[in-house]
């Protein structure tokens, strides 16, 4: 059985912000409902890789999709969206 999971990050400022998520959508997300990721919920860090480190402490310990910066779930391309 998979994770499914990938690590979304977002810099805001000299902060990353991650979120550990499912990679495809399930329900009624498309490209006029994105996946909403709260600012509030996130994981953040000082850099890139401490962040997905801090990720994988906190979940899994790993992520099927890897980390990307990109505002897209991987498997199925909706669109995600932070709200601050």
């Amino acid at each position: 059985m998979s994770a499914n999971n990938f690590y979304f990050a977002h810099q805001i400022d000299d902060t990353w912000y991650g979120w550990d998520e499912m990679a495809e959508a399930w329900g009624d997300h498309d490209e006029n409902n994105p996946v909403k990721l709260h600012l509030v919920r996130a994981v953040t860090a000082n850099s890139l890789q401490e962040l997905e480190n801090k990720l994988n402490e906190k979940g899994l310990g790993y992520s099927e999709y890897g980390i990307t910066t990109q505002p897209y779930l991987p498997k199925d391309g909706t669109p995600i969206e932070v709200v601050i």
